[in-house]
């Protein structure tokens, strides 16, 4: 709510919810799409549902009972599926494709975009060699890491910080169930990079 009142719309979500998108916005066609917004999304809550549910048949329980003190019972934990986990999920699966999805296909390209500008690496200096491999992606890749790594960082601290807040649950087991957040962001973001690359 803060950032639609004090910031207007970037060209990738003022073109995914116009009919009419501007000229300047790359992949209009596809941003405007509601069926390929709609896949989208339910890509990235498909993940966040099996991504939860894995943790639930895996080491989340032995996690639950060891180091949060006061929880009462776990049998919702264990009766999980990915089917009754996925209605849940798909607010997440929408914030992460209006977050990462939309963003990276409407990345205006720079001019020092790699597939702008071809690289050399007999004229290069060593210096251009390691920028290069190491940050030398295209805009859209760049913008889709950028925003995967914040929201596995963002929902990673904000998990853990009010999990502790909770009584009687031990810092290892805030860590444990924060892992689960942090794992499906990024695959969720990494799902969305590789489906935008297509």
């Amino acid at each position: 709510m803060p950032f639609r009142l004090l910031r207007p719309l970037s060209p990738a979500h003022s073109a995914s919810h116009s009919r009419q998108p501007s000229a300047n916005v790359p992949n209009k066609e596809i941003l405007a799409s509601t069926s390929i917004q709609a896949y989208a999304t339910i890509l990235a809550a498909g993940i966040y549902a099996v991504t939860i549910y894995v943790a639930c048949v895996s080491y989340l329980p032995v996690y639950l009972v060891t180091f949060f003190s006061n929880i009462p019972t776990i049998t919702a934990a264990h009766s999980a599926t990915p089917i009754s986990l996925f209605p849940i999920t798909i607010l997440l699966g929408l914030a992460a494709e209006s977050f990462i999805f939309a963003p990276a296909l409407g990345a205006v390209p720079s001019l020092a975009d790699p597939k702008k500008a071809p690289f050399n690496p007999g004229t290069a200096t060593p210096g251009e060699t390691f920028w290069y491999n190491v940050w030398g992606y295209s805009t859209e890749t760049k913008v889709t890491i950028q925003r995967t790594v914040t929201l596995m960082l963002v929902s990673g601290i904000n998990t853990f910080l009010r999990t502790l807040t909770i009584e009687g649950v031990e810092a290892r087991g805030a860590i444990g169930y924060s892992a689960v957040w942090v794992v499906a962001s990024g695959l969720a973001g990494t799902a969305l990079g590789i489906v935008g690359a297509i």
